[in-house]
């Protein structure tokens, strides 16, 4: 099968830091090109005054490769205050001249959906949308040509539980059309039987508590509503590391001054992507109850590294974690709620922990990259 993904959410470049680009989509296509042949439009949505000052160099199209997927990056202009876009004739030819001829046309990220509908048209394939919370957040569900993909796509597929349910509400006719498209992780990062056995049994005899939050440090991440919960626990022995960096973080250290938590908190900036799987494995708890989550890979990086993970309700990871069975999901509107989890962790028994934790294994082993691929596909028919 022929699979085209059009774009802007993709790494611009190889080695491209993790930090600075979502290689979530990535991941997909990484595991649909072992047995489909695939090609990603990097799209790259240029807002122009008028298409008469164009620069010419603004048409070439870059061409790359990650992980053996090939990538083209290419500019689509659209004028402003319209929904008219310019482009599309230079992706027809180029899909021409590399003899590529799309059955599918996966369009994530609603600044490629005009360019996919127009592609769709012409090569009378296949179309499925995909939804990230920036569409819902910028009111881009608003524009006509966003209506208008959702009338003529097959599949819409919502890259969270939370999504799905905003967007049902939202649209209900296209209420068959939508599926939810979980990310999953590496198998190669998910810690063995062993790991998780002994994590398990050295929690009985733990004296202390390692939370864990790793985030950029802006406000809709809650880490001060964090700070200000944990600080009514000072009666018990944990710790705290926060991961990240940001504008909130002087406020937050401010914070954790004023809340008399400088033996518990400790701020460690940023740090690499092996550096922080590191840190995943000698914690205990990972908490980040933020709002406007797509999805967040990180829950499931310390689900695999045998971790408690608390989010938040209706957000992200809602949907994968199961309140009270594999983590648990605060209310962050309600402020008892974070309140209460924290209370029930610290006087959970060993037992419950161990429970929580066995299942927090078969869901992480359930949400691999190659598993969260598979399902993607299956779901388009």
């Amino acid at each position: 099968m022929n699979i085209l993904l059009a774009t802007e959410l993709y790494p611009e470049y190889e080695n491209q830091s993790r930090t600075s680009m979502s290689y979530a989509l990535h991941d997909f296509a990484k595991q649909w090109n072992k047995e489909n042949n695939l090609v990603v439009l990097r799209i790259n949505l240029i807002t122009l005054r008028t298409i008469i000052f164009l620069n010419k160099n603004l048409l070439k199209i870059n061409s790359y490769s990650i992980d053996g997927v090939k990538i083209f990056n290419i500019n689509i202009f659209k004028i402003p205050k319209t929904d008219i876009f310019y482009g599309n004739i230079y992706i027809k030819k180029l899909l021409c001249k590399i003899k590529f001829y799309p059955d599918i046309i996966f369009a994530h990220i609603s600044s490629s959906f005009y360019t996919a509908c127009n592609l769709t048209k012409y090569y009378k394939c296949r179309l499925v949308l995909g939804i990230h919370n920036c569409d819902l957040k910028n009111n881009n569900y608003k524009r006509k040509y966003f209506k208008k993909a959702l009338s003529v796509c097959n599949k819409i597929a919502c890259r969270s539980k939370s999504i799905k349910n905003k967007l049902a509400g939202m649209f209900p006719l296209y209420d068959q059309k939508y599926f939810i498209a979980n990310s999953g992780i590496d198998e190669s990062d998910i810690e063995n039987n062993k790991f998780f056995e002994k994590k398990i049994k050295d929690i009985e005899n733990k004296d202390k508590l390692i939370f864990i939050t790793v985030a950029n440090l802006i406000k809709r991440k809650n880490i001060d509503i964090v700070l200000q919960t944990l600080s009514k626990f000072n009666n018990y022995c944990f710790e705290y590391i926060i991961i990240g960096d940001g504008p909130e973080k002087d406020y937050l250290k401010n914070e954790k001054d004023r809340l008399k938590l400088n033996k518990n908190v400790t701020f460690l900036g940023n740090k690499t992507r092996e550096e922080v799987l590191s840190y995943l494995k000698i914690s205990d708890v990972f908490i980040l109850v933020s709002v406007r989550e797509t999805f967040g890979l990180v829950y499931l990086e310390a689900m695999a590294k045998c971790n408690i993970v608390i989010g938040n309700k209706n957000w992200g990871i809602d949907g994968i974690v199961i309140n009270g069975n594999n983590g648990f999901l605060a209310d962050i509107e309600d402020h008892e709620s974070l309140i209460s989890i924290l209370k029930n962790i610290f006087s959970m028994s060993f037992e419950e922990k161990k429970n929580i934790l066995i299942e927090t294994q078969k869901t992480i082993l359930e949400n691999s990259s190659i598993i969260a691929a598979k399902k993607y596909l299956d779901s388009i028919y």
